[in-house]
């Protein structure tokens, strides 16, 4: 298996199409995926509103209302193209739980795999630090999960001014 996800993964790096269909084996691409996303310079939301994502969850905790809206106001401060991103991976992710019944990976299951790549605190060297936010962070993706048509309305994407 490992072996696939090297060959799959070199041919990406390549520039060549592999085809995904063949094997069938879901596991591959969510691993790509994931790989994909933990490699990146910087988390989708930018290490720069860690701490600000982070505190959203003590304002949705007391109004989910308010706290939705200040998620939405914040996501409005990341780069356009990781919006971008970050939306379809979301509403990718949405549809996935809506079928977690035959693929075992509810919302709190793609919260505990995801968030770890959505959203880093790369500037923190502290573990006890790292492990008191595991809960925040996994909320953090389930709240953007299960709402993604709100936060992220598919008629609207950001525009990226260096690709005008």
């Amino acid at each position: 298996k490992q072996w696939y996800q090297r060959r799959v993964r070199g041919d990406f790096q390549e520039g060549l199409e592999p085809n995904l269909e063949v094997r069938g084996d879901t596991h591959t691409v969510s691993s790509l995926l994931k790989l994909y996303l933990r490699v990146l310079p910087d988390s989708i939301i930018p290490s720069s509103l860690y701490e600000d994502f982070v505190a959203i969850i003590l304002t949705y905790e007391i109004n989910p209302t308010e706290g939705l809206n200040e998620m939405q106001h914040l996501l409005r401060r990341i780069p356009p193209t990781n919006f971008n991103t970050l939306r379809m991976l979301c509403t990718f992710l949405h549809k996935v739980q809506t079928y977690s019944d035959k693929n075992l990976m509810d919302l709190n299951n793609l919260a505990i795999v995801f968030s770890p790549t959505i959203l880093k605190n790369r500037g923190v060297d502290n573990l006890e630090k790292e492990m008191e936010d595991i809960q925040k962070l996994k909320k953090v993706t389930e709240i953007m999960i299960l709402n993604c048509a709100k936060l992220f309305p598919a008629d609207r994407d950001l525009e990226d001014e260096n690709e005008l």
